[in-house]
């Protein structure tokens, strides 16, 4: 309920990128986010030749990748990929912030009983805190390219097909007729909550709702992000 990883399903970059030892998996294994300082340039260098391997002797095509972790490495991203388009997912960070660390301590207690979530709240919180406000000011003022789409989670929630047509609009691709049906089907197969569902609050991972909210008012509002708690 937390995270489905198979292997016929999509991987986040960040295990993807994982033996480049450059990355972001690597703090979140050691238990200790300051403790191994990742090193952008290096993990997106792996990251582009794991790639460029899976498709030697195919067709080019584009690749749709997800992490997180890219807003907080954009600049690098788009020297690794310079035709690179991004979509943005915007959800409330009294909910985001929480899952975040949840998702961390789940990963540490795999290997220890010492886990420190006070810490790890505080460092969630200022890194994504200060990214989500940083990017939205950067594509403000135009020191980002221009080749963002949006998704906000209440509209994908609603109806994701349209919500991901809107994004694809925003960077200039056509959500085909196909793309649409795998969608449609990808979602009949795997409704929301079909292996349980993983329910916490702000308060049970060391956050406060207000506290979360207030230093991102104006990315809030900017993104239109509806508060979900």
């Amino acid at each position: 309920a937390i995270h489905e990883l198979r292997s016929d399903l999509p991987v986040e970059c960040i295990t993807l990128a994982a033996p480049s030892f450059a990355g972001g998996h690597w703090p979140m294994i050691l238990g200790d986010l300051g403790e191994w300082a990742p090193d952008a340039a290096a993990d997106l260098a792996f990251h582009k030749a794991v790639l460029q391997a899976v498709q030697h002797g195919r067709p080019p095509a584009r690749w749709l990748l997800k992490t997180p972790g890219y807003l907080l490495m954009l600049d690098e991203l788009f020297a690794a990929y310079p035709r690179a388009s991004v979509v943005q997912t915007h959800r409330d960070p009294a909910k985001t912030m929480p899952s975040t660390v949840s998702t961390v301590a789940m990963v540490q207690w795999l290997r220890t009983d010492e886990v420190d979530l006070d810490a790890t709240s505080l460092l969630i919180g200022a890194v994504f805190g200060d990214a989500l406000a940083t990017v939205a000011r950067r594509r403000a003022e135009g020191s980002l390219p221009d080749r963002f789409g949006d998704v906000r989670f209440a509209d994908l929630m609603a109806d994701p097909v349209a919500a991901i047509a809107g994004a694809y609009d925003q960077i200039d691709r056509e959500l085909t007729a196909e793309h649409r049906q795998a969608i449609v089907d990808y979602l009949a197969a795997k409704p929301r909550g079909k292996h349980g569902v993983h329910r916490y609050t702000a308060a049970d991972w060391g956050f406060d709702v207000d506290e979360v909210r207030a230093p991102l008012a104006d990315y809030l509002a900017t993104m239109d992000v509806a508060l979900e708690a």
